[in-house]
């Protein structure tokens, strides 16, 4: 079976186990998908995602270094999956990459809404930073 979106970048996500909370639900995906435990943080705010099928959870970490992206598990992925990569973006660079996969660019503008950072269309220059730093988003393939 061909994966449609292999190569385009993704937020990690998947199903509810029976039982199972949201926000408990988007931690075990992270982890699985990523390969790592969820580091401490602050959930910041969700959303529902434009098609209603998933929740979004806005998760700060003080600093992407506290995420070993080199030392990884990238083989214990339950559902088989390839890790490609595991990047840091900053969420107003979203729109202007070719490699997002399309329900992903679809909430962008309410990703951008919910951190209060100016929405970017695509071919747009991107603009600078709030003061106080970037937002960091990791994104799995």
């Amino acid at each position: 079976m061909t994966d449609t979106y292999a190569g385009k970048w993704e937020w990690g996500g998947g199903h509810l186990e029976e039982g199972e909370a949201p926000f408990e639900g988007a931690q075990r995906e992270w982890e699985e998908e990523v390969g790592l435990p969820l580091p401490s943080g602050q959930l910041v705010d969700s959303f529902i995602c434009g098609s209603g099928v998933y929740e979004t959870f806005i998760y700060q970490v003080p600093h992407e270094a506290d995420l070993d992206l080199y030392g990884r598990d990238t083989s214990a992925n339950p559902d088989g999956d390839h890790f490609e990569a595991v990047a840091w973006w900053d969420p107003a660079d979203l729109s202007n990459a070719p490699n997002v996969r399309p329900e992903l660019l679809a909430d962008v503008g309410t990703l951008l809404h919910k951190l209060k950072r100016p929405v970017v269309k695509a071919g747009d220059a991107r603009p600078k930073a709030p003061a106080g730093g970037r937002t960091s988003t990791a994104a799995p393939t």
